[in-house]
């Protein structure tokens, strides 16, 4: 669907190979330019890619799939390498072990061409992709941090959203937390920190983070808000996630709101259940049961991603806050996320949708 949004200042569009080349070749000074407006004014900002030829969507089903294997692999490593042993296979069970082990360890580097090669596949593999700033997301200014926390909303099957906003450049120097048990395991630890700047989401580190003024990002939802995902609703598990807002509040931090319109669309998901389907998200468990392409379910299907990084909200720095006080600030951030939805989602299609509050 068109945008109809205000021209942005920076588009890249094109169809066909040969005007594809030409869009990569270019996108690198496009976003350089990008970023340094983003710190000098006050303009909307837009990175728009309309994908167009087969090279674009081979390069985005290779880095999807890579980072959905990788994701899938952290987790399957250790029951892996448990199962070859107990058949007596030690060769192939040390082999994985040695692979676990290997991640952990903090020789890795940050190859530029890998972040770039993640970024740029991530977006391609989407039959339409934007991100939106109704404001610049400045994480410095006058040689100090800007306390900014981005919400990233909604969590959806794999967090593809979340993923692009990830490996932006103009977002390098936000820290990105997510799951602890996500982020503990080998083979996604690794690429995260060869490709941005993750964090587990525990409260010793959030609370480090905010004490050193760190900008951050956070997918308030959690494991919850991916069961509850729906393909025909949108819906954000808020209404018992208040932590991050009192641990703002006692540092006085910025809430940023952002909002990835066809998250929700990427794959079906099993509805119903909740109960015992919460019970084991209580255990860290994820219970989604994704479907996404007819001929590879895992894969999700291209339909448009668009991202919206809304305006902030500035809390006070309230040494200890009241469950008063963080019931109210919590509430404004809820407004928030809304306002920011209902402020767009006429723009991708979703004039008639509403935002579901759980």
């Amino acid at each position: 669907r068109p945008l109809t949004a205000e021209q942005p200042p920076f588009a890249v569009t094109g169809e066909g190979s040969e005007a594809e080349l030409a869009k990569l070749a270019k996108l690198a000074e496009l976003e350089k330019r990008g970023e340094e407006s983003m710190a000098s004014d006050n303009k909307k900002f837009e990175y728009l890619i309309t994908n167009g030829g087969i090279g674009g969507q081979l390069w985005g089903v290779c880095t999807t799939t890579f980072f959905l294997n990788v994701w899938i692999a952290s987790f399957a490593g250790p029951a892996v390498m448990v199962g070859l042993a107990v058949a007596g296979k030690m060769k192939a069970a040390g082999g994985v072990a040695a692979a676990i082990g290997a991640a952990y360890l903090p020789i890795w580097p940050r190859p530029k061409w890998l972040h770039w090669f993640m970024q740029q596949g991530g977006i391609r593999y989407f039959r339409n992709s934007s991100l939106l700033y109704e404001e610049p997301f400045q994480t410095s200014a006058g040689g100090k941090t800007n306390k900014k926390l981005l919400g990233v909303h909604p969590h959806g099957m794999f967090c593809l959203g979340w993923g692009i906003l990830f490996a932006r450049h103009e977002l390098d120097q936000v820290n990105f937390c997510f799951s602890t048990a996500l982020y503990n395991s080998p083979f996604f630890r690794l690429l995260t920190k060869c490709t941005g700047n993750p964090q587990p989401a525990d409260k010793k580190t959030f609370l480090k983070l905010m004490q050193e003024e760190k900008p951050m990002a956070v997918i308030p939802g959690g494991f919850e808000e991916a069961t509850v995902t729906s393909e025909t609703k949108h819906r954000l598990y808020l209404k018992k996630r208040k932590g991050f807002v009192k641990y703002a509040l006692q540092n006085g931090y910025t809430l940023v709101p952002s909002y990835c319109f066809g998250e929700s669309r990427t794959y079906s998901n099993l509805q119903g259940f909740w109960k015992f389907r919460m019970w084991l998200n209580g255990l860290g468990l994820p219970a989604i049961v994704p479907f996404g392409r007819w001929w590879f379910p895992l894969l999700p299907r291209n339909s448009d991603m668009h991202i919206v990084v809304g305006k902030g909200l500035q809390l006070p720095t309230l040494a200890t806050p009241s469950k008063e006080q963080v019931d109210e600030w919590h509430g404004q951030y809820v407004e928030e996320v809304t306002a920011l939805f209902d402020r767009h989602k006429a723009n991708y299609g979703c004039e008639k949708d509403v935002l579901e509050i759980w």
